[in-house]
C-alpha cells in the first residue's frame, strides 16, 4: 500500500508529541521539592534540603530504632541550625545582610553579603563554632542535673545527648581544620591579626614607657644642676 509523501513523518511527529506529553505528566506526578522553607530569620528563609533524610536513615540504622532515629534527626537539625544561626547573628551584628540559611544532610550554609574587612570574615567564621560551644555547655549542664536525679537521663534522650555532646565536639574540631570550605580556613586567619594587634600595643606601651623614663632622667638631671648652682651661691 502506497502512502502519501510526508505521511510517515507526520505519524512520527504525532507519536513523539504523545510520548512527550506522557513524560511531562509523569514528571509532574513524581516531582519532589528539593527544599522546604520552615521559617525565617530576619527576613531570610530557613530551608531544609531533602538530603537531611539521609541522616535520618543513618541515625535509624545506628540506633536500630525509629524513635532513636527521629530523636537523633531532630537533635542534628538543632545542631546544624545553631551553627548557622551563630554565623547569621554575627553577620547581622556586623551590618551584613543575611540572605538565606540552608540546612543539608550533614552541613549547612549561611548565605550573607560579603564582609568588607578580613576581621569581619574571621568573626563570622567563629560565630558558628561559638554557637556550638554554647550548646555543648548547656547540654553538659542539663546532663549533670538529670544525672543527679533519681531517674537519671531518660533513655529516649540518649541519641540527642550523643549528637549534642561527643558528635558536637567532633564537628567543632573538624570544622576548625584549616581546609577550604571549612570555617577553619578563615577562622585561623584571625590569629595573625590578633598577634599584630597585641604586639603593636606592646610596642606602643614600650615606646611610651621609654619616653617616660627619658623624661624622668632629664628632670632628675635638671634638679641636680639646679641644686649644684644653689650650693655654689
Amino acid at each position: 500500500m502506497l502512502t502519501k509523501p510526508g505521511a510517515e513523518l507526520r505519524v512520527f511527529v504525532i507519536l513523539a508529541n504523545e510520548i512527550y506529553d506522557e513524560v511531562r505528566i509523569w514528571r509532574r506526578l513524581l516531582r519532589v521539592k528539593r527544599e522546604i522553607t520552615v521559617g525565617h530569620f530576619g527576613g531570610a528563609p530557613v530551608t531544609l534540603h531533602w538530603t537531611l533524610l539521609l541522616f535520618f536513615i543513618f541515625a535509624g540504622a545506628a540506633t536500630r530504632s525509629i524513635v532513636g532515629g527521629l530523636v537523633a534527626f531532630a537533635a542534628m537539625l538543632i545542631l546544624l541550625l545553631m551553627h548557622e544561626l551563630g554565623h547569621a547573628v554575627v553577620a547581622r551584628w556586623l551590618g551584613l545582610r543575611v540572605i538565606a540559611i540552608r540546612l543539608y544532610g550533614f552541613h549547612g550554609i549561611c548565605v550573607h553579603t560579603f564582609p568588607e574587612t578580613e576581621g569581619a570574615s574571621v568573626a563570622v567564621a567563629w560565630g558558628g563554632v561559638l554557637a556550638q560551644i554554647v550548646l555543648f555547655a548547656v547540654v553538659v549542664t542539663i546532663a549533670k542535673i538529670l544525672s543527679s536525679m533519681a531517674g537519671g537521663i531518660p533513655w529516649v534522650l540518649d541519641p540527642a545527648f550523643f549528637v549534642w555532646a561527643p558528635l558536637n565536639l567532633l564537628v567543632i574540631f573538624t570544622n576548625l581544620l584549616p581546609i577550604t570550605p571549612l570555617d577553619g580556613a578563615v577562622a585561623w586567619k584571625g590569629i595573625p591579626v590578633l598577634l599584630r594587634t597585641l604586639f603593636g600595643r606592646r610596642k606602643a606601651r614600650k615606646h611610651e614607657n621609654s619616653k617616660d623614663d627619658a623624661s624622668k632622667v632629664v628632670s632628675m638631671e635638671l634638679r641636680r644642676i639646679s641644686r649644684s648652682k644653689e650650693e655654689q651661691k
